[in-house]
């Protein structure tokens, strides 16, 4: 299900969207864990700043993904943060080797 959230700030529009994740969420949960077996946590590290970065990380499948928000000096400093988490993540010799998924995504990451 392809969810686009709604642009603004329009409340209705928002609850609408907010509902739809709730139904994908229980339609995910409801799915097997022998059929998709998935192992997912997400951090939050909240700055007094009005900052935020979020980890997922998904130890079945071995995926790392993250979010930031605050002022331009503190994304820089985020964005650094989460190079170095990636990178203590890493990849291994055989993921450079045949460039999976892993190591594209670590460039990637690694490049913005």
């Amino acid at each position: 299900m392809d969810l686009e959230p709604p642009e603004g700030e329009d409340v209705e529009a928002l609850k609408a969207f907010w509902e739809q994740l709730q139904e994908r969420e229980k339609m995910a949960a409801e799915i097997a864990d022998d059929i998709f077996p998935v192992d997912f946590h997400i951090y939050a590290i909240k700055c007094p700043e009005n900052c935020m970065m979020q980890i997922g990380v998904e130890t079945v499948w071995q995926v790392i993904d993250g979010s930031f928000s605050g002022d331009k000096k503190t994304m820089k400093q985020l964005r650094k943060l989460f190079k170095k988490i990636y990178l203590y993540y890493g990849v291994t010799a055989e993921d450079i080797k045949n460039e999976t998924e892993r190591y594209k995504s670590l460039l990637g990451v690694l490049c913005s």
